[in-house]
């Protein structure tokens, strides 16, 4: 052997253990690659459409602040947004929101108001009917739609008083409640 350089057993041995080195270090990057990759995932997952994850209605107009709160989220309410089922739309002192329903009955909340739609069923041709809805505070107009037209019984709009019968094609609410500053 050439002094200062391996001995052939040597070189064998090095060979090998540059392998297993490269190898490991190619699994870690493999295995960084998988964990990112799973944290991308994670990050733009969305849960599953639930059955009752159905559009029960859509914002038509906004004016002022306004908000739609969905769970334990809170948007801007803007024109073109779908409504679901437990959905709670808040307006400011400057804000109004106007909505139409899958049964094209339409609500309109004024300032400083709240209202959630806790029940919606529009299939008429299994019998399914049912508009719940409640104005926590503030003011509204409804105008009633399909749903009132084939089972008037099947509408309640509610305040945190009282229910409203509603039995005719339109009517108006105001529930005294949250004010704005200052008021």
């Amino acid at each position: 052997a050439i002094q200062g350089s391996p001995a052939l057993g040597q070189m064998g041995e090095w060979s090998a253990r540059a392998k297993a080195w490269k190898n490991a270090a190619l699994s870690r990057v493999g295995i960084a690659l998988q964990v990112l990759l799973a944290l991308a995932l994670v990050a733009t997952w969305s849960p599953p459409a639930m059955a009752d994850d159905i559009e029960i209605g859509v914002i038509k107009s906004v004016t002022g602040a306004a908000s739609l709160e969905r769970g334990a989220v809170t948007s801007g309410a803007a024109v073109g947004q779908s409504l679901y089922i437990g959905d709670r739309l808040v307006t400011a002192a400057d804000g109004s929101v106007g909505f139409t329903m899958a049964d094209s009955s339409r609500f309109s909340i004024g300032p400083n108001s709240a209202i959630i739609v806790s029940d919606f069923k529009f299939q008429p041709e299994r019998g399914l009917l049912s508009l719940i809805a409640e104005l926590i505070y503030g003011t509204m107009a409804h105008t009633t739609g399909e749903i009132s037209r084939i089972a008037p019984a099947a509408v309640q709009i509610g305040t945190p008083l009282g229910k409203v019968g509603v039995r005719g094609t339109s009517f108006a609410i105001k529930q005294p409640g949250k004010k704005a500053a200052g008021q």
